[in-house]
Order: structure tokens, then C-alpha cells, then sequence
């Protein structure tokens, strides 16, 4: 009877002992599997990417007259987009005369914290639709875009944003557009890389990044007629942006290592020569496929019959045409175009784009003006 008790308690314990050992070994095999899933430079899934069952996060990183505008109504030709135009102007304006921002969930804030921190959180704002810590003034000045028509209708017929019961009602109308859109997209010149950007990049799961670029010639000469350039010399202003846009680049290539299939860089000119192509090549980054629809509206922008003269209007009779017309202004001034040559070297080089030797050149159309580096092989 003993040698029975024994028997079946050791059998109980190798049992026991066996179930252990087993639990182990499938909880070992799922971690494994799970930090092969996560780790950088495997399969690196995200709610974005995966089959496209959530709403895609995109970011706009550009510089004034770069071509930005248009560059956010080509992605915004997608259906079902949600396309957030500058929304930090307003708030910026009040960080330089140091001024409270009102948010819409009624509370005050203080302008004294950085730039970038407070960038970061509007910006995150948008991409997740969560307007409540949003600057109040600023929201409601989004009625620039498509996505925005009905909720500008809705402020009218209130005739005021200042009654509360106006604002959430109009709120909510907004908020469903952005929560049952494709895509979320925000177009900023007002952030840098090496902030705002990667605190975004931290928080919003599977954001994409755009980064794009123009040659800094006609940006800057064009840049130069807003009221923004009136308090510097165009030596300075070429001195301060393109030391801005060459450290930006620079932080966009670590970044590019940290957060594989995240960002990418666009050159202006290649979408204005080939829209469609280009278009392609984004809507791709963004693991979306280029629809019909924003072929049309493509189609229309680059080609239409009636351009709208505007400094930013992005309908245009020839957007190539549009892109290269400083070539043949009587305007240009040589000598301005090769002090910013001077001043920007650095970009310019990176970025393929060649020095002028003369008017003659300059006024050459079929003499191109870029080359391929080892940096553009790949870009957008």
C-alpha cells in the first residue's frame, strides 16, 4: 500500500513537473515570436500598415514656397481624407508675442514653454482627433480644405464660434470626418526635424513623414516678396534657411534608420514634371493604392484649363511650367540668385541641385538644373 502511495505521488509531481516545463516552453516561443514581430528591421507591423485597417497618420514637413501646398492637396485627392492645412499659424503668431492660447476645452494655457513641445501636441492633436487641447482660434480657421467645408457651413449658419453650443455642435460634425477618414493628413513649414518631428514620430504609432524640399533658388527669391522676409536681408534669410534645412536633412537621415519605412523625401520638381509617377511612388510609401479619383484631381490640378492666380492656389495650367518659370523672369536677379547659391551650398549639393554659371544657362531651359547624388538616388 505504501509502495502505491509512493508510485502515485512520484507520478503526480513528474506530471506537475511536465506541465511546468511545458507552460515554459510555449511562453518562451510566444515571447520569441513577438520580439521577432516588434524588433527594427523585421516585419515592424503597425495599425497603419496592416492591410490598411486604420486610418494612415501622414505629416507634411516642408519650408515656405516650397511646393507644399501643392504636395497636401495631391495626397488629399485620396477619398476619404482628412487634410489639416498650417494649423499652427495661429499659434506660433501668439508663441512670438508671447501671448495665452485659449483651447477648446475651455482651459488657458501659457506660451512660455517651448515651441517644439507645444507643436508636437497640437500636431498630435490632429493626427488622432483629439481637439479638445487644441487651440481654440486655430481650429476654427481650418476651413481652408475640403475636409473642413462642413464644418465652415456649420460655423456660419452659427454665425459665431464664441457660443459654446455653435462650437461642440460644429465639433462634432468635424471630429466624424476625421474619425472615419483614411487618411490623416497635416501639412506643416512651422517645425524641424530634430523636435517637434521626433517627438511626433515617438508618439504616433506608424506615422509617415514626407519631407520635402525645393531648389532653394526660387523658394528663396520667391520667399523674399512675403512680409515674413521683410525684416531681413535675403543674405540672411538664405543664411538662417537653408542652415535650418541642412540640419533638418541631416536629422531626417538618422531618423530614416531608427524608424525604417517612415520617412521619405520629395523633390518638388519631380512631382511637378510628373504628377502621376510621383504620386504613385507616394501613395505607395503611404501602402495606398492611387485611385482613380485622385488621378482626375491630379489631372486637374496640373492641367487645367483656368489657372487662379494666387501665391497659393495649386491649380495650374502646366505645372512643370510653373515649377521652372523663375528660370525665365525678367526678374531674376543674377546676382541674388548666386548669393543664394553661396549661402546654401551645403543643401544644394546634397540635394543635386547645380550652380549657375550665367544668364545663358539660367534661361536654357534644356540645360537641367539637378543631378542625381548619392543622396536623391532614392528619393520620391
Amino acid at each position: 500500500m505504501r509502495t502505491r502511495s509512493r508510485f502515485i505521488i512520484l507520478l503526480t509531481t513528474a506530471v506537475l513537473l511536465l506541465f511546468i516545463l511545458y507552460c515554459e516552453i510555449f511562453q518562451s516561443g510566444v515571447e520569441t515570436s513577438f520580439r521577432s514581430i516588434t524588433r527594427p528591421g523585421s516585419l515592424n507591423i503597425r495599425a497603419a500598415d496592416s492591410d490598411n485597417a486604420g486610418p494612415v497618420p501622414v505629416l507634411i514637413v516642408s519650408y515656405m514656397r516650397s511646393g507644399s501646398s501643392f504636395t497636401g492637396d495631391v495626397i488629399a485627392s485620396y477619398p476619404s481624407s482628412f487634410y489639416t492645412f498650417e494649423p499652427l499659424k495661429w499659434s506660433m503668431h501668439k508663441l512670438i508675442k508671447n501671448s495665452t492660447i485659449e483651447l477648446i476645452n475651455g482651459t488657458t494655457i501659457s506660451t512660455s514653454g517651448t515651441s517644439a513641445d507645444l507643436a508636437a501636441e497640437f500636431v498630435y492633436g490632429w493626427l488622432t482627433c483629439n481637439f479638445d487641447r487644441l487651440d481654440k482660434e486655430s481650429v476654427v480657421s481650418m476651413t481652408k480644405t475640403r475636409s473642413t467645408t462642413s464644418f465652415k457651413i456649420c460655423l456660419k449658419k452659427g454665425k459665431t464660434y464664441k457660443n459654446e453650443t455653435v462650437l461642440r455642435t460644429c465639433l462634432k460634425i468635424l471630429q466624424k470626418q476625421c474619425e472615419l477618414s483614411k487618411i490623416r493628413l497635416v501639412k506643416v513649414i512651422r517645425v524641424r526635424m530634430r523636435t517637434t518631428v521626433e517627438i511626433l514620430l515617438k508618439r504616433v504609432p506608424g506615422l509617415k513623414v514626407i519631407h520635402l524640399f525645393r531648389d532653394q533658388r526660387p523658394r528663396l527669391l520667391s520667399a523674399e516678396k512675403t512680409p515674413y522676409m521683410l525684416w531681413y536681408s535675403l543674405k540672411q534669410t538664405a543664411n538662417l534657411a537653408c542652415s535650418a534645412a541642412s540640419d533638418d536633412l541631416e536629422m531626417h537621415k538618422v531618423m530614416r534608420r531608427e524608424y525604417p519605412g517612415q520617412l521619405e523625401t520629395l523633390l518638388y520638381e519631380n512631382l511637378a514634371e510628373d504628377p502621376i509617377g510621383t504620386a504613385k511612388r507616394l501613395f505607395d510609401f503611404l501602402n495606398l493604392p492611387l485611385t482613380k479619383t485622385s488621378i482626375e484631381g491630379i489631372q486637374k490640378m496640373t492641367t487645367a484649363s483656368t489657372e487662379f492666380r494666387c501665391n497659393f492656389c495649386t491649380q495650374k495650367k502646366n505645372s512643370t511650367k510653373t515649377a521652372h518659370a523663375w528660370r525665365t523672369k525678367n526678374s531674376s536677379d543674377f546676382k541674388k540668385i548666386k548669393l543664394i547659391e553661396m549661402e546654401c551650398e551645403n543643401i544644394q549639393r546634397v540635394l543635386g541641385y547645380v550652380p549657375i554659371k550665367d544668364m545663358e544657362q539660367l534661361r536654357n531651359m534644356s540645360f537641367d538644373l539637378r543631378i542625381v547624388t548619392p543622396f536623391t538616388a532614392d528619393v520620391l
